[in-house]
C-alpha cells in the first residue's frame, strides 16, 4: 500500500535537502472519533480477502490536534469488524473486503414527511418509491405517516416522529426512534440476524415479530412473536411474549401488561401486517428483499463514507503516489488533509546511488512482519 515513494539517484552537484508532501483531496468529510454504541452509524465487514498478505487491507482514525490531524488508531480490517463511516480504509495488491446493506424503499407517504439525506446532509420531501440509505433521518409532522420496506420487513412511522436509520447492515438492522412511534413487521433478516429498535431509555430487538414501540415511556406492545427489551441504564433484559406489552416506570424498571386483542391498536397492527405482506409480494418490491453487496477493492484509499455515497458511485478512490529524486541528504514525507498536515515520517537519509522507500499505510508506518495471525485476530473489536 505504497502511498509515497522517495528515491535517490546519482547527482554530481552535491547535497540536496528535500521536503515534500503528498496532498490527498479524496476526502469530503471530517475524520473524527469512531463509533461507540448502538446509536452510532457503522458498517459491518462481511468478507475480507488479503490475497495472502494481511497488511493489504487496513483502517485508520485521525483526531484533529493543534494545526493538523494526528493518527489516533490503525490496524487490519478483519471479518465482523464494525467500521464507522469516517474511518480511512486502504486496500492494495489484490485485496478486497465487502459490506452488505439493505436499501430501504418508501412504500407509502401521507402528509408532510421529510428525510435528511446522510450524504448530502440536506432535508427533502419523502415520496412513494423513494430509496433511502443507512444514516438517513425521517421526520413526520402532525397528521403524516410513512411506511418503508427493509428487505422483507416493513415499518410504519407514525405522526410527529423522528427516526434515524442507524444500521442497514444485512446482519443487523437498527432503527433509532428519537421521538414518536414505530410499528414493525419483522419477517426475518436471515441467519438469525436481529432487527433492533432503540429509544433513549430502552432498546428492543427480535428476529421475527410484529410490535409497536412508543418512545414516550417508552412502551412496547407485541402482537406476534417475541421481543427482547433491554434497559439502557442498567442492562436489565426482559423477554416480552406475544399479546403482551411493557412500559418503563420512573425507577427504570419495566412493567409487563396484557394487550386487548380487539383494541384499535391491535387491529391496526394486524391490518398493517396484512397490507405490508401484500405489498411485499408484488414483483417490483420482491426485488428489494435482498441486501446489496458493496465490494471495496484494490488499489484504493478513502474514508469509508465516500465508498458508500451513491453520488460518488463509480468514481476512483485512488492512492496518491509521489516520486522525487534526491542525490543525498534528508527527506521527510507527509500527508495533507484539508490543508492540514496529517502525519510525517521521520527523516530518511539518502546517499548518492541509493534508494530510500517511505510508505504511509493509511497514514501510519508499516507494521512489521513480526506480528502473527493470532495478534491480528486479537484486534477484532479493538476499534469499536
Amino acid at each position: 500500500m505504497n502511498q509515497s515513494v522517495v528515491s535517490g539517484i546519482k547527482n554530481k552537484r552535491g547535497f540536496i535537502c528535500a521536503i515534500f508532501f503528498i496532498v490527498v483531496f479524496l476526502f469530503h468529510f471530517p475524520l473524527v472519533a469512531h463509533a461507540e454504541n448502538d446509536a452510532d452509524l457503522h458498517y459491518n465487514v462481511r468478507i475480507v480477502d488479503y490475497n495472502g498478505n494481511p497488511f493489504n487491507a487496513r483502517y485508520a482514525f485521525y483526531k484533529e490536534e493543534n494545526n493538523g490531524y494526528k493518527l489516533f488508531k490503525s490496524g487490519y480490517i478483519i471479518k465482523d469488524q464494525k467500521l464507522p463511516p469516517d474511518c480511512m480504509v486502504c486496500v492494495d495488491d489484490g485485496a478486497y473486503f465487502t459490506l452488505n446493506l439493505y436499501t430501504p424503499l418508501v412504500m407509502s407517504s401521507n402528509g408532510a414527511v421529510e428525510v435528511k439525506d446522510f450524504f448530502k446532509q440536506e432535508w427533502g420531501t419523502v415520496k412513494k418509491d423513494t430509496l433511502l440509505n443507512q444514516g438517513d433521518e425521517i421526520k413526520t409532522t402532525a397528521g403524516s405517516v410513512c411506511e418503508i420496506q427493509i428487505g422483507k420487513n416493513a415499518l410504519r412511522i407514525y405522526t410527529d416522529s423522528n427516526v434515524i436509520l442507524t444500521s442497514m447492515n444485512s446482519d443487523e438492522v437498527t432503527i433509532n426512534v428519537q421521538s414518536g412511534k414505530v410499528l414493525a413487521m419483522v419477517e426475518g433478516l436471515g441467519q438469525g440476524a436481529l432487527l433492533r429498535i432503540i429509544t433513549p431509555k430502552t432498546k428492543f430487538e427480535t428476529t421475527e415479530a410484529s410490535f409497536l414501540v412508543d418512545s414516550s415511556g417508552p412502551s412496547l406492545s407485541v402482537y406476534r412473536g417475541t421481543v427482547n427489551a433491554t434497559v439502557v441504564s442498567d442492562g436489565q433484559r426482559f423477554e416480552v411474549p406475544q399479546e403482551k406489552g411493557s412500559v418503563q416506570l420512573p425507577d427504570g424498571s419495566l412493567k409487563q401488561t396484557d394487550l386487548e386483542k380487539n383494541s384499535p391498536d391491535f387491529n391496526q397492527a394486524v391490518a398493517f401486517e396484512n397490507s405490508a405482506k401484500q405489498s411485499l409480494s408484488q414483483l417490483e418490491n420482491q426485488k428489494r428483499t435482498s441486501s446489496k453487496i458493496y465490494t471495496i477493492s484494490a488499489v484504493s484509499q478513502d474514508i469509508l463514507l465516500n465508498y458508500m455515497d451513491p453520488i460518488l458511485e463509480g468514481t476512483k478512490h485512488r492512492v496518491i503516489t509521489t516520486t522525487t529524486n534526491v542525490a543525498s541528504g534528508a527527506v521527510k514525507v507527509g500527508m495533507m488533509f484539508h490543508d492540514k498536515l496529517i502525519q510525517t515520517t521521520d527523516e530518511k537519509l539518502t546517499t548518492a546511488g541509493q534508494t530510500t522507500v517511505v510508505r504511509l499505510v493509511c497514514g501510519g508506518d508499516p507494521i512489521g512482519p513480526e506480528l502473527t495471525k493470532r495478534s491480528i485476530a486479537d484486534q477484532r473489536m479493538d476499534i469499536y
